[in-house]
């Protein structure tokens, strides 16, 4: 439990995390009285990018950054160079460009269709970090 419960940003980050997955699944699940999809990608896409800050700070991933630039410090959980970081940041670029497409394609339907892809991202990024956090603290 320390894993998710051991500080105040472990935490937010943890609530935060759960409100994300509770909303992606209310949303999904009244997709047929859902009007304005915009909406919702705006709020899926600013509480994914605090949540990420969040788990950033979380896993001391600015540590590894400053690792890799000078190597001054010891590396946070997570190199730069590591598998999670590679997939958080693809998966940041799909968030990205298919939430800044929705603002020029205003059909519903295609709103519909980038939230869903913003969720998938967003799901595949807390999956990768925390099955990964997982792994690392039953090793060791």
């Amino acid at each position: 439990m320390k894993l998710y419960l051991g500080s105040p940003v472990r935490v937010q980050s943890l609530l935060l995390m759960l409100a994300l997955a509770g909303f992606i699944i209310a949303s999904l699940v009244r997709r047929e009285t859902v009007e304005r999809w915009g909406w919702r990608i705006l709020v899926l896409a600013a509480a994914g990018l605090v949540l990420c800050t969040l788990a950033a700070t979380r896993d001391g991933y600015h540590l590894s950054v400053q690792n890799a630039i000078d190597g001054s410090v010891a590396a946070g959980l997570f190199n730069v160079k590591s598998v999670q970081s590679v997939i958080c940041s693809i998966c940041g670029g799909v968030i990205f460009l298919a939430g800044l497409s929705a603002l020029f394609v205003p059909h519903q339907t295609y709103r519909f269709w980038v939230f869903a892809v913003l969720s998938a991202a967003f799901t595949v990024k807390v999956l990768t970090i925390e099955v990964s956090r997982v792994i690392l603290h039953l090793q060791g």
